[in-house]
């Protein structure tokens, strides 16, 4: 490895994938579910690097497997694992690469040191760990998109209402990248050059309901415009600055929309909002202004501008 760590070597975003790793486990209203082998062994190893936590138990491995394994923990844990999978330099331009790889990482764009370090390991991850995750990824693939599809025609209008946008369709695509780790980083999303996102399977806020909540959450970061253009608008008006009230706005909706939707189905819900207490923990100061006006907006009591007026003036 050079002195200055594991870095991205050219700038061309996207590298031709092998067409093995672009079968989809499945399609739900425009959403693209995936479970790729590279950009599992990528999120295993720097979750285990990150934390040290040894969530991948190799006791039982072969030594070789086991050494290379280990191997591969020490050179993420010097540099890779110390940067953030969403906004750290490169972190969302390498998974984006990795997650379409084939058989080869030859002409992704890696740095010669990381390209080694996920050769070198494949082997030992493939034979002991990938089948397990596979299908972790695929059955917790199944149960979001069949819990999805009982809702779809219900949810996504209401969306699409929300954000003055469509949502996805096989003209706009947006793809789901399935990881099962524990708490690798939950969710995160990146827009460009495609809307794509990476979803921690095994997280414990992202089961049941609250899988689709967040796979929704996520997609929608790609449909965001209008809301944070009319929120910048009037906050420029009031000559307020609130960088991350159209999170939480967005957070509150989706939500919102989910519980909505699953009460008339006789199913009670907690957002993640709620579920996790991140409204109380991070966004007290906004909780009650946006539960009362974007609430007023979800009930129809409120048109849509007015309610973004209303909600920059009580802030």
């Amino acid at each position: 490895m050079t002195r200055y760590g594991i870095f991205l070597v050219a700038f061309v975003w996207w590298a031709a994938p092998d067409a093995a790793a672009q079968e989809r486990v499945t399609t739900e209203a425009g959403l693209d579910f995936y479970s790729s082998f590279w950009i599992n062994l990528h999120h295993r190893l720097h979750a285990d690097a990150r934390d040290n936590k040894g969530r991948v138990d190799v006791s039982e491995w072969p030594a070789e497997d086991r050494a290379a394994w280990t191997n591969a923990i020490e050179i993420y844990a010097s540099d890779l694992a110390q940067r953030d999978l969403r906004t750290g330099k490169d972190m969302t331009i390498i998974s984006g690469r990795l997650s379409g790889a084939g058989a080869s990482l030859a002409t992704l764009g890696l740095s010669d040191d990381h390209r080694r370090v996920l050769d070198r390991v494949a082997p030992a991850y493939r034979r002991n760990r990938w089948p397990q995750d596979d299908r972790a990824n695929r059955a917790w693939i199944a149960d979001v998109a069949a819990r999805f599809e009982l809702i779809r025609t219900r949810v996504v209008p209401r969306l699409e209402a929300f954000y003055r946008l469509p949502w996805y369709s096989d003209s706009k695509r947006a793809r789901v990248d399935v990881v099962y780790v524990g708490n690798a980083r939950g969710g995160y999303t990146w827009v460009y050059p495609e809307v794509h996102s990476v979803i921690d399977a095994a997280d414990a806020t992202y089961q049941g309901w609250l899988g689709v909540e967040m796979t929704l959450h996520e997609a929608s970061h790609g449909l965001t415009d209008a809301l944070t253009t009319a929120l910048d608008s009037a906050l420029r008006a009031a000559n307020k600055e609130e960088g991350l009230l159209w999170h939480t706005v967005q957070f509150y909706v989706v939500g919102e929309i989910m519980k909505r939707t699953l009460a008339t189905d006789g199913i009670s819900f907690t957002s993640y909002l709620y579920q996790t207490s991140l409204f109380d923990r991070v966004w007290s100061n906004y909780k009650p202004h946006v539960e009362s006006i974007i609430g007023a907006w979800l009930d129809g009591r409120l048109e849509w501008d007015d309610a973004i007026v209303k909600l920059v003036a009580a802030i």
